[in-house]
């Protein structure tokens, strides 16, 4: 929370995480861009996916590497897969009573799945199913680029929360 807290109060702002989450975006999409034609195409949404992934995987595991050693231990590995369990956990556990009912569960099973349907774009060249097909590597067909965190924003004065303009969905092609 460091990170985004900008005007150092010890709680985040909506403006502050709005202003984390613009800058966010901004970064992945111009990383993505590879052909900086202003636009991602499936294929680079598929590259940039698959740097993120990388880079997150290479950042995890320097997080639970806690005696920088270079590798993991056993109880090293144990406590860095049990923390993203405690998160999802805590964000299934909409009352906060410590226990997961089945209508919890299907609330967030729901939540999941109507996110995954709205994800619909064509199949980019270099997905799996597209490489298998056609027998070539992922950087034969787009270059996949190295995803780097953030830096955050420097530290300005709080400004006074303004509220979220509607958003409406894109339109389908």
């Amino acid at each position: 929370m460091n990170a985004f807290d900008t005007n150092n109060d010890k709680q985040l702002q909506a403006t502050e995480l709005r202003q984390a989450v613009q800058t966010t975006v901004q970064g992945i999409f111009a990383t993505g861009d590879t052909n900086r034609d202003g636009q991602l195409s499936p294929t680079e949404v598929n590259a940039t996916l698959a740097g993120m992934a990388k880079s997150v995987a290479q950042a995890a595991f320097q997080q639970a590497d806690a005696d920088n050693n270079g590798s993991l231990s056993e109880d090293e590995f144990q406590k860095a897969l049990s923390r993203p369990a405690h998160v999802i956990f805590a964000i299934m556990d909409l009352n906060h009573d410590g226990q997961i009912t089945p209508e919890e569960a299907q609330r967030a099973r729901r939540a999941a799945l109507d996110q995954i349907k709205r994800l619909s774009v064509p199949e980019p060249a270099n997905s799996p199913r597209n490489l298998i097909r056609s027998g070539r590597t992922p950087n034969e067909v787009a270059p996949v680029p190295t995803v780097r965190p953030v830096a955050p924003a420097p530290a300005r004065a709080p400004q006074p929360a303004q509220p979220a303009a509607p958003t409406t969905p894109p339109a389908r092609p």
